[in-house]
């Protein structure tokens, strides 16, 4: 190496102390935690609580659940309180969620909205629930294990919090110090080479310059955001994860609403996919699977790991490291993970990857009418698939193109000058398509089967959206900064957004709500929100985790194929 290619002596210790730092950090949930509630506070006695779904006994503190929805039930306060405390004599194996019903000061009924969530971290014993600023009367705690209750305790103040070590915490520092300086090392080399190719040292980062020519489409990059923003939008008002809202509740059209328009997130990247991949151009196989197949399997590999050792180390790992890895690489094979619910779709578009230069081809081999009938012919059969079953009815023939095959084709479709003929079509179709999916999501919420992934409601809807993109190409011409660092990274938001919003965003959202109501608002940021999380992580881990594994990958295949 060249005096002037050599790393440094002062990038290496900066990397090092970061690399520390960030040991530190991610082993946090290595330090446990006790509460102490101070003379304020009010012990509740174990002849004050009643019970249901437990035998309680009111001697030893013995709790053990017989049924589900378990609690433990005190009242008459009337008294502002901070929180409660509940310690339990052994920690628990496992990390346990506990729910918190109040009501305020003068109020004899629990309510749905009046609730606080806490848990006991894996290896501890105490768990504090804050309430917000009002007197409370009624307090009820839910607590799901076998277990025995050592105190429970309301605070007038912010209890005193002791930390202390668990006996592995040093070595899981030192162990995630190494992995940390080693990824950031990798990433340092990465960027040092990006640079001296020509590419802005800050700017690179948030662009790539090289790809904004004269030929650059710039309404697929509004077309990525919006995919990004479907996506998130989606989940963050799917049944899974939204409190019962019923049709006539404030709020309910809203979330229906947003749905509706939502659905067509999986459809947006399939029709992406399509659209970039199946152009004719002169290219190798070998060429094409090294460039394309690592810039989808690498950071779909990075991500799911940051899921499992980030977001749910302790539920990936609780009956050890042997089994928990046999689990991880299983969810990785299965593409069908506890811990990124989401990655199935990844998994499909990984597939359409694998066919895309033989159905390259064949496009290529036939006119853009014949590609119209054959996507035709694929949603004709979609529909008969999709709603023979309804009336008792099954459709045997298997049909690829029925499926995302076909939703591939029609997003390589959807950019020939055929489809120009048929523009108004499209789009008129896919507002009947739009109708028919607000229809059915807001009065059966059962049929919402029916009106996701690639069923014919969302074909519809898809070539609708690409339709309108291309009939207003010119509005969507113009280069915009922002939506193109958007469109660079809306592969790994979509891959981080769940953990996000699982962990971050919809605790905290509907905390806000259950307090201050106002759901519409809620929702709205807690999608924005989301959204706006997932694109400051996205550049992050892909410039250290992911740059570091491309770096590697490059110095493989280099040889082999062009991997730029």
């Amino acid at each position: 190496m060249s005096k002037r290619e050599k790393t440094g002596f002062l990038p290496i210790l900066i990397i090092a102390v970061l690399a520390i730092v960030l040991g530190v950090i991610f082993s946090y949930g290595r330090v446990a935690k006790s509460y102490t509630v101070s003379g304020e506070g009010k012990e509740i006695k174990a002849d004050e609580c009643i019970s249901d779904n437990v035998n309680y006994d009111k001697d030893t503190g013995s709790y053990i659940p017989v049924a589900d929805d378990a609690w433990l039930m005190f009242s008459g306060y009337n008294e502002e309180f901070e929180g409660a405390v509940i310690t339990l004599k052994d920690s628990v194996k496992t990390t346990t969620p506990i729910m918190l019903y109040y009501s305020r000061m003068g109020e004899d009924i629990l309510s749905e909205s009046h609730t606080v969530m806490s848990k006991i971290d894996e290896g501890q014993s105490t768990a504090f629930l804050k309430f917000p600023n009002t007197p409370v009367n009624i307090v009820r705690i839910d607590l799901d294990i076998e277990c025995t209750i050592e105190s429970i305790s309301l605070a007038k103040e912010m209890p005193e919090v002791k930390y202390y070590m668990e006996s592995d915490f040093y070595i899981a520092v030192l162990i995630r110090a190494v992995i940390i300086f080693i990824v950031l090392f990798l990433a340092f080399l990465s960027h040092k080479e990006r640079i001296k190719s020509g590419d802005a040292p800050i700017k690179g980062i948030f662009v790539n310059e090289k790809s904004l020519g004269a030929n650059h489409k710039y309404e697929y990059d509004y077309l990525r955001t919006l995919a990004a923003l479907c996506v998130i939008a989606e989940h963050s008002v799917c049944e899974a994860y939204t409190p019962n809202v019923s049709l006539g509740d404030p709020g309910y059209s809203t979330l229906r609403i947003i749905l509706t328009f939502s659905l067509v997130c999986n459809v947006l990247y399939v029709m992406l996919s399509g659209a970039l991949l199946l152009a004719p151009r002169e290219e190798s196989l070998k060429d094409f699977y090294i460039k394309r197949m690592g810039k989808v399997l690498i950071p779909t590999i990075s991500y799911f790991l940051l899921y499992v050792l980030v977001g749910y180390e302790k539920e990936a790992f609780k009956n050890g490291v042997g089994e928990g890895t046999s689990k991880i690489l299983k969810g990785l094979l299965e593409g069908r993970s506890e811990y990124m619910p989401h990655m199935w779709l990844v998994y499909v578009i990984i597939g359409l990857y694998i066919f895309a230069p033989f159905l390259r081809i064949i496009v290529s081999k036939i006119t853009e009418g014949q590609l119209f009938g054959l996507v035709v012919a694929g949603f004709f059969f979609n529909v008969l698939a999709t709603y023979l079953p309804i009336f008792g009815y099954t459709f045997g023939i298997e049909t690829p193109i029925a499926g995302w095959i076909g939703v591939f084709l029609l997003g390589y479709y959807m950019t020939t000058e055929h489809e120009k003929k048929l523009e108004w079509m499209f789009i008129g179709l896919g507002i009947v398509g739009l109708v028919a999916t607000f229809l059915m999501v807001y009065y059966r919420y059962d049929l919402l089967y029916y009106t996701s992934n690639w069923t014919p409601n969302m074909w519809l809807i898809g070539a609708m959206v690409f339709a309108l993109f291309k009939k207003f190409k010119k509005i969507f011409a113009r280069p915009s900064i922002i939506i193109a660092s958007v469109s660079k990274y809306n592969f790994s938001i979509m891959l981080i957004h769940v953990l996000l919003l699982l962990k971050l965003v919809l605790p905290f959202g509907w905390s806000f709500e259950a307090d201050f109501g106002h759901l519409t608002i809620c929702i709205v940021g807690m999608i924005l929100g989301c959204f706006v999380l997932s694109y400051v992580v996205a550049i992050i881990y892909d410039n250290t985790a992911i740059a570091a594994a491309n770096y590697v990958y490059d110095r493989i295949f280099k040889k082999s194929g062009n991997t730029k």
